[in-house]
């Protein structure tokens, strides 16, 4: 009687002891769910807006000419635009990435590279600042292939956002490399 109690005993520790981790397997997978549809949908907004600077020939025309050319160029080319048209401010792109960082709360910065004149520029809801040919430690030096390869990525030891993300509790980022501004590909 003793050894059928026992056995008893040993079956239902187990069950109850499968059935608590198959609710937490369960939990996890619906967080995860939850997790992966937010990120889904924060692409899609990304990938819209991206597309939407580059859609619209003013501003995609703004962005081509700012990453082609030196930035007093680039002044003054903008400032002729507006003397000899009725541009408005909100025909830059400068404007469109205000209003993304401002219509999505997750985004801290968004970060411009120009492979033709080799400068960073870093846009945040304060701030905007322009990086030329920064030095990066030899273990950043190909923070671009890493982009390319795995676009989320932890941004917490990059040598752009040091001591710019402190109240961030886990800094990501998204890259995306465009080379085609048709396709977005």
């Amino acid at each position: 009687m003793v050894l059928l109690f026992i056995s008893v005993s040993v079956l239902a520790y187990r069950y109850y002891e499968q059935r608590v981790v198959q609710e937490q397997m369960d939990a996890s997978l619906q967080e995860l769910d939850i997790v992966s549809i937010n990120l889904n949908q924060q692409y899609e907004r990304l990938y819209n807006a991206v597309q939407q600077i580059y859609t619209d020939a003013m501003i995609g025309d703004d962005l081509k000419y700012f990453l082609t050319h030196e930035y007093e160029d680039f002044l003054n080319w903008r400032l002729n635009q507006y003397a000899y048209s009725y541009r408005t401010e909100r025909g830059n792109f400068d404007y469109q990435l205000r209003l993304l960082l401002k219509d999505e709360a997750s985004i801290a910065n968004v970060v411009l590279y120009s492979t033709d004149q080799d400068f960073f520029y870093v846009l945040n809801r304060e701030t905007q600042h322009f990086y030329y040919q920064p030095k990066l430690s030899a273990g950043h030096k190909d923070w671009f292939q890493r982009l390319r390869s795995a676009p989320w990525q932890y941004m917490g030891s990059e040598p752009l956002f040091e001591g710019k993300m402190d109240d961030v509790s886990t800094p990501y980022s998204y890259a995306n490399v465009l080379k085609d501004s048709v396709t977005l590909k």
